[in-house]
Formats: structure tokens, C-alpha cells, sequence
């Protein structure tokens, strides 16, 4: 869909750039659910509901305490850090950045939720709920994209995962129980306005030390 668009070469390019540094973090999560499915299957042969639980629940909370932090340093200083980091003819993928940034952050939760699921159930349920979010990303993409162009695709992926979430937490919320943090998320919350308030205040010249602040 984005080499029909007019200028495709700068667009195309600029996409590209953004999905690979909005990828960046989801390998470090790709890791926490292929370590934790083996240890929710082995809890559940046992039936002890209560560590799967306790276990899905520190998944959880391991997860904000690093994702929303990153989203808040990326996505109000986005253009920002794409000229930084790939030069000014790179900047207008800024916005296709933050949209990504969300959306492959809920993608990671997905794949955690995912191995969870995965794990207390018969595969179908997870599998089923993946193939929605493909399902809605591939939808959205010729209604998007036409129109808003690399923005467009950009949130057919962060809509998809959004809704993807939210299918998958009702899931094992009705299989578990509660696991979502909330103390956690509000912490979070908190300290991760913190850090995109400086980053939105930051000028392009300082983005450097704000990026290795956010970073510790």
C-alpha cells in the first residue's frame, strides 16, 4: 500500500526507520514469554492456579515498569529522535514512530498475555485471538493507508494491538482472575509523564542527554 503512494522512495524509507527502532524493545519481551510459557504449562500441570496468577502478575508489572517509560522518552520527542538518529531527511517519520512505538509495545504485551494463554489453555484461544489482531491490522490497512498514508499504517498496527490487549487480558482476567497491576501502572504512569514532560520540553540539541537520562 505505501508504494502506491505519491513520493513512495522518502515514505517507504522513513517507515522502514521507524519500525526498526520501534522494534527495539520487543525483543527483550520476546524473551520474557518464551521463558515464561514453559513455566506457566509446568504451574498448571500441577494446578497451582496461585503462582500462575502471581507469576502472570510480575510479567505484568515487569512490563510497564519498562514499556511505559520508553513510550514517554520516544513519542512526544519522535521527529526529534528520528533526525537524530537517521538524519533530517528522516524526521517526518516522527509520527509513524509514536504510533508504532504503542503499537509494538502492546504487540509485546500481547505476546506475554499470549504466552499466558497459551499455557492454561488449549492453543486455539490465543491463536484465535492473534489471528484477530492480523485480521483488523490487514482491514485497516487499505482504509488507512489511501488516506493518511504511512500515519495510516502505522495505526492499523497500534489499533489492532490496542484491541489485541484488550481481547487477551479479558481472557486470562476470566481464566485468573485479577493480574493487572494497577499500583504498578499508576507508578508507572506517573514517572513516565515525568520523563515525557522533559523530553517535550527538550530541544532537538539536548535530545542526547535526554535519551541517556530516560535511559537509567
Amino acid at each position: 500500500f505505501l508504494k502506491s503512494l505519491p513520493g513512495d522512495d522518502v515514505l517507504v524509507g522513513q517507515y522502514a526507520a521507524a519500525i526498526n527502532l520501534a522494534k527495539v524493545p520487543v525483543f527483550l519481551f520476546q524473551g520474557l514469554s518464551t521463558v515464561l510459557f514453559p513455566t506457566v504449562v509446568s504451574l498448571y500441570v500441577k494446578a497451582d492456579v496461585r503462582n500462575i496468577r502471581r507469576l502472570a502478575a510480575q510479567s505484568s508489572r515487569y512490563f510497564l515498569l519498562l514499556a511505559l517509560p520508553f513510550a514517554a522518552l520516544i513519542v512526544p520527542v519522535a521527529p526529534a529522535v528520528m533526525e537524530v538518529l537517521f538524519g533530517k531527511p528522516y524526521r517526518g517519520g516522527g509520527a509513524p514512530l509514536a504510533l508504532l512505538v504503542i503499537g509494538y509495545l502492546f504487540l509485546s504485551f500481547a505476546g506475554i498475555l499470549s504466552a499466558v494463554a497459551m499455557g492454561i489453555a488449549r492453543p486455539r484461544v490465543p491463536m484465535a485471538l492473534m489471528g484477530l489482531m492480523v485480521a483488523l491490522s490487514l482491514a485497516l490497512n487499505p482504509l488507512l493507508i489511501p488516506r493518511f498514508g504511512a500515519v495510516g499504517a502505522a495505526a492499523a498496527t497500534a489499533i489492532s494491538a490496542v484491541i489485541g490487549v484488550v481481547a487477551f487480558l479479558a481472557y486470562v482476567m476470566r481464566r485468573l482472575g485479577a493480574i493487572f497491576p494497577i499500583v504498578t501502572f499508576l507508578k508507572g504512569l506517573g514517572v513516565s509523564l515525568l520523563i515525557g514532560l522533559i523530553a517535550w520540553g527538550a530541544s532537538p540539541e539536548r535530545l542526547d542527554l535526554v535519551l541517556m537520562l530516560g535511559s537509567l
